[in-house]
């Protein structure tokens, strides 16, 4: 089974330290400021500082070099790729947009996948991309 965790980021802020948050229909837990917003569907809808985050069932899994190519194709102004041990990561910057990330890992034999864009601002990609890393098999 695969998994997608999809990372919107917006200006909606909830200030606090993080906290580990449980999405139990999947399974896993993120550590994040903030909680679930709402269900949709197979989706939670999560608020954190300075992000909206989204976890939902993974459709396309890619490899590092795939997702690379696959940013590429939208010609990002900066994109940092970095291999992590149970996936990847990139980060990216495009004109329109603004910031965001995407990673990918594999827990518990099932792929998750991690998205932010539309971030004005560059830290707000960085904080989404340090929630995703947190992501774990639920205690």
């Amino acid at each position: 089974m695969r998994f997608t965790i999809v990372l919107l980021l917006s200006t909606a802020c909830s200030k606090g330290a993080p906290k580990t948050v449980k999405l139990s229909k999947l399974g896993v837990e993120i550590e994040i400021a903030g909680g679930i917003d709402h269900e949709t569907g197979p989706a939670y809808v999560l608020n954190a500082n300075d992000s909206v985050i989204r976890v939902e069932p993974a459709s396309h899994p890619f490899t590092l070099d795939e997702a690379k190519q696959d940013q590429g194709a939208y010609h990002p102004k900066q994109l940092v790729a970095e291999a992590l041990p149970d996936g990847w990561a990139i980060r990216y910057e495009r004109d329109k947009t603004g910031h965001g990330v995407t990673a990918q890992r594999t827990i518990g034999g099932r792929v998750f996948e991690c998205n932010s864009y539309d971030n004005e601002a560059e830290s707000a990609a960085k904080s989404a991309l340090a929630a995703c890393k947190t992501l774990r098999a639920s205690k």
